[in-house]
């Protein structure tokens, strides 16, 4: 309570206007049961929290496996400690309550949780119990450095900001230990907001960001290098429509690290396939990228590009949605079978020309790989890091794509093959990210396609 009288009282003296600060907690489940003396002291000083960050991995709950109100894998179910805390430490108000989830720091406890399995918690808290909690806290992950490229957060934000917003302005009420009066209060949603109009510019203007884990070495320049202007085209541009029309030729998602200044620009040009920086001309980088359809269209020559601010659109899947841009919107579709969808960053809206027709893209062949498998997280002899986490969930599209069965799988050799090494970087199916990629697992784009027990990694 001291804080929050010292913390509103410099909110009164600074003079910024920005309103009140913000105070939280971010337990572990184990530490949020209804009976613990940690619940008593928060529940007494509930009005002087703005919300609580609630962790659900390594703990009671296991959310990712069970679902929210199941169990098995867990030893509680996550909706009974969120209802407790909506409900009870709280004045039903379940927008106070932000759903933790752990990226891949967690498997030593089973409670990793990929993108795909995230959206599916925050759908099912928002169906819980005829839509008791549909105006919810959100959400919020474990750890920054594991989101590469912003591809588990994307995916998330895309769900979350569908009811972002929904608690403004509403009256609640709450008690303090010290009067016990009740009193009445305004305050706004402490929910992730909606996906901004204008979002930030991810690059700083006196270096390059990388989107690899923070671990790794990062090619980072002294100085912005500005984008190279494009090839200069014969016809006149002319300006991207509405909705793109679709290719006839099969589609066929790519994957592949592509070279440019930015992750965006690599995959919305389908710059040239990398394994690290090194390949790439001077004032671009080595980028892991969103699922697009490289090689299967022909690449797009913009003359300005600009980043649309357009975040959700129609289509059957979210990399349809964006590739072809989808009809804008906010709730409904006009063409039958297509959903409202969040998509990703995009150039929709930017003038292109077609540069060629598709061709398909082949993976770079790297050196071959040394007899012994090395003991830590191996690192270029270039000095740059690669493009893909070793440990990370897979980001992945709102509606997968089916994939090809993978060809049968034998067991690695322990010499060096004659023939051609060819890097792969497939999703792949396994009870971790290690025994996927160790055993070759099944080829996978979502955890659907795995057997029980087992999920969807990229490796």
């Amino acid at each position: 309570s001291l804080l929050r009288t010292k913390l509103d009282s410099l909110q009164a003296s600074n003079g910024y206007s920005r309103g009140r600060y913000e105070v939280t907690h971010a337990p572990m489940d184990t530490d949020l049961v209804s009976d613990s003396k940690y619940f008593e002291i928060l529940h007494e000083r509930r009005a002087d929290l703005d919300f609580l960050m609630p962790q659900f991995y390594n703990g009671y709950t296991r959310a990712g496996v069970d679902g929210f109100d199941g169990t098995g894998a867990g030893q509680m179910t996550a909706s009974s400690i969120y209802s407790s805390l909506a409900n009870d430490m709280f004045d039903n108000e379940p927008n106070k309550v932000v759903f933790g989830h752990c990226i891949s720091d967690c498997s030593g406890t089973g409670s990793n949780v990929n993108a795909n399995q995230a959206v599916q918690i925050q759908q099912e808290i928002k169906a819980f119990n005829n839509g008791e909690f549909e105006c919810n806290g959100g959400a919020f992950f474990w750890v920054a450095t594991h989101d590469v490229g912003g591809g588990w957060s994307d995916a998330v934000v895309s769900e979350v900001s569908l009811s972002a917003g929904c608690s403004n302005s509403q009256t609640t009420s709450s008690t303090s230990s010290s009067t016990t009066t009740t009193t009445t209060t305004t305050t706004a949603t402490p929910a992730p907001s909606k996906a901004p109009t204008s979002p930030p510019n991810p690059e700083p203007t006196t270096s390059m960001p990388t989107p690899e884990p923070s671990s790794l070495p990062t090619p980072i320049p002294t100085t912005a290098q500005p984008t190279q202007a494009p090839a200069a085209v014969t016809p006149v541009p002319t300006k991207a429509p509405l909705s793109t029309p679709q290719p006839t030729g099969e589609l066929v998602v790519d994957r592949q690290s592509r070279c440019g200044p930015t992750e965006l620009h690599a995959r919305e040009t389908c710059g040239n396939v990398c394994i690290s920086s090194a390949d790439c001309p001077t004032g671009e980088w080595c980028w892991g990228t969103h699922a697009n359809y490289c090689g299967s269209i022909p690449k797009r020559v913009y003359s300005n590009p600009v980043q649309s601010s357009v975040w959700t659109r129609c289509g059957t899947s979210e990399l349809d949605a964006r590739t072809f841009c989808g009809e804008p919107c906010t709730w409904q579709c006009s063409t039958p079978g297509e959903t409202c969808l969040g998509v990703h960053a995009n150039y929709c809206g930017s003038e292109y020309q077609n540069d060629s027709p598709p061709t398909t893209s082949q993976p770079m062949t790297p050196a071959p790989a040394p007899t012994k498998a090395p003991q830590g997280t191996p690192e270029p002899t270039d000095g740059t890091p690669t493009s893909e986490p070793t440990s990370q969930p897979t980001p992945l599209p709102t509606t997968p794509q089916p994939t090809a069965a993978p060809t049968a799988v034998t067991p690695a050799p322990t010499k060096q093959p004659t023939d051609e090494l060819v890097v792969d970087r497939q999703n792949r199916c396994g009870s971790s990210e290690l025994h996927a990629r160790e055993t070759c697992g099944n080829v996978c784009v979502s955890s659907n396609d795995c057997p029980a027990g087992e999920w969807c990694w990229g490796t």
